[in-house]
């Protein structure tokens, strides 16, 4: 229903970018545009996005889809390049027909994604007879499930609490989320619903760890209760968007006092359920009124007992963490890892596997600090059409007639009035505060970083740098890459990442050197007024990373003759779209 309406500099630089590395790189079977509109057209139907830039400049070969029932007009699609709208109806198929024999269809571009489909069918396994197997792995899954989910768990903070000592035995489990906890998103993609799903009290079990059974006892309470609040007539088997969840649980000064003496640190579990189109809103940034509560009165309980609190935050986006952070010994970002994430965290918690996670976001201090919070869209309820589950899906439009309406700014269209400074770009070019920065992620080892060798051809980009374990227990590093350009021409960030890598288990004392690589052109900038890609003369520094904010060692190369790559003038704006204005550097 929305209208993102931006200039070509941030559409090719930022949101495109990330596609134009996969298809590039990889070249998927498919790719499918989504349901908004773009600068005024609805992406399935926008020739310039799937035929001039994703075809033409970027080489792909494959298959185009539309979303289930995204756009409106099933001629202009196929015009524009979607050679399968999904899950196809007979007013599409009429339109189509009927355009093919009124002359307003060119055949050619009907058979055309007609023979891309066809492409697509006699590469699959299926066309082919593939054999496949008729038993699931579901313990070796669960396994590779349980390694890649803890090493994308991301150590925030930690006051030496973690990894847990080796006198810890008992353990008390605090929010609901620790009894509930959120293995996935929601949507089409995913129900959150996986084979099984461990929770905190499980992991801490498997692990060895004896977990408070009163405040267990408590929490099953508390969490049948508000099963009857919030579900009377039964909980929903499926759901698009994120269902509500129970309100934490406040134990009283004297259950709080019992507990304390009982056990040997306090494990708070903060959870949010995010998924498709919910996974951004305003509530699930800020915290609740009873979940600040309930860490200030732990904290305060178990730091004068001489006892830990560590926070373990199950999100999929930023929460605010500046106000209460330092309340905890401990902060942990698992995201969530999984069906075994229970599993996951303990593994982290024990010391099991040293954390080597880093953020792909910017946790902001406060809601408001990004420039692109002014105009993110309002919330909305999210409503499906109504549909049967059988052989298919028969969508049936519920929408009614109504008088047109002028558009409503971040309801009907959004301005990107932020331009390129968004995440790290705005708050490290601009000297803003924040709680976290982008690629922040501790260890409980340290790393030494070493520039062996940087070198730049006409094409590519290489820097070698050693990686050193200086601490005491094997760890692993994700080492980041960011480019300075040169001032003057186009305005840019302080830093941009362009390349990262990860070491292997590195024991105390052993190196490993990463080789990071990256086109030539990827430090370019995109002007609008020639539709080019302009790489300027000049000196470009190289910084190693340990975060956006932790700049380890520097390299400086020097490009003596500027660049330009021209390209199709695509998806400009159709209106005006004013750039916040920014203080310069």
């Amino acid at each position: 229903n929305n209208d993102s309406r931006l200039t070509q500099r941030p559409l090719r630089e930022l949101y495109l970018k990330c596609f134009e590395i996969a298809v590039k790189e990889s070249q998927p079977w498919s790719v499918m545009t989504a349901y908004n509109k773009v600068n005024g057209k609805y992406t399935c139907e926008d020739r310039e996005l799937t035929e001039d830039i994703l075809r033409d400049e970027w080489g792909f070969k494959g298959l185009v889809m539309s979303d289930w029932n995204a756009g409106k007009d099933a001629v202009t699609s196929i015009v524009a390049g979607n050679d399968m709208l999904q899950p196809g109806q007979d007013r599409q198929y009429k339109a189509i027909l009927e355009a093919v024999e009124n002359g307003t269809l060119d055949l050619a571009l009907l058979d055309r994604s007609v023979k891309r489909v066809l492409e697509f069918v006699v590469k699959s396994h299926t066309f082919a007879g593939y054999e496949y197997p008729n038993k699931t792995d579901l313990e070796a899954h669960a396994q590779v499930d349980r390694e890649i989910g803890a090493e994308g768990i991301v150590l925030l903070d930690n006051k030496q609490a973690l990894p847990m000592a080796a006198g810890i035995k008992k353990v008390a489990l605090y929010g609901t989320t620790s009894y509930d906890m959120v293995p996935a998103g929601m949507g089409f993609g995913s129900t959150g619903i996986g084979y099984y799903t461990v929770s905190m009290v499980e992991g801490l079990r498997n692990a060895g760890y004896i977990v408070d059974k009163e405040l267990l006892n408590c929490y099953k309470k508390h969490m049948a209760d508000e099963q009857k609040r919030l579900f009377p007539h039964g909980k929903p088997p499926f759901a698009f968007t994120p269902l509500p969840r129970a309100e934490e649980f406040l134990p009283t000064a004297e259950e709080l006092a019992a507990q304390v003496k009982a056990n040997d640190i306090a494990v708070l579990t903060l959870g949010r359920v995010g998924g498709e189109g919910c996974d951004r809103r305003v509530e699930d940034f800020l915290l609740k009124e009873n979940e600040l509560a309930l860490i200030k009165q732990v904290s305060a309980a178990y730091r004068a007992a001489g006892k830990k609190l560590v926070v373990v935050l199950n999100i999929c986006s930023p929460v605010e963490t500046a106000s209460w952070k330092g309340l905890a010994d401990a902060v942990v970002c698992a995201f969530q890892p999984g069906q075994e994430v229970g599993n996951c965290i303990t593994d982290i918690l024990t010391g099991k596997v040293n954390p080597s996670g880093k953020l792909p976001m910017t946790f902001a201090v406060k809601y408001g600090d990004a420039p692109s919070d002014a105009n993110f869209p309002f919330d909305y309820e999210f409503k499906m059409p109504s549909f049967a589950m059988g052989t298919g899906m028969n969508f049936k439009s519920e929408k009614k007639e109504e008088k047109p309406k002028e558009p409503e700014k971040n309801v009907d269209f959004t301005n990107y009035e932020e331009g390129i400074y968004v995440g790290y770009r705005y708050f490290d070019t601009f000297g803003k505060e924040v709680s976290y920065p982008f690629g922040h992620g501790l260890s409980y080892t340290a790393f030494d970083y070493a520039v062996e060798n940087a070198k730049m051809d006409a094409d590519r980009c290489e820097l070698k740098v050693s990686v050193k374990n200086i601490g005491k227990v094997a760890g692993r590093e994700a080492v980041q890459l960011y480019v300075k350009a040169p001032n003057g021409g186009l305005d840019k960030p302080a830093k941009e990442l362009k390349a990262f890598g990860k070491t292997a288990l590195l024991q105390p004392g052993e190196s490993q050197t990463l080789i990071l690589t990256w086109n030539v052109m990827d430090m370019a900038s995109f002007n609008e007024k020639n539709s080019s890609w302009e790489l300027a003369k000049g000196e470009y520094q190289w910084m190693v990373a340990a975060s956006s904010a932790d700049v380890r060692c520097t390299a400086v190369q020097r490009v003596t003759k500027a660049r330009k790559q021209k390209v199709h003038d695509a998806m400009r704006a159709q209106v005006p779209v004013a750039v916040y204005p920014m203080v310069k550097r």
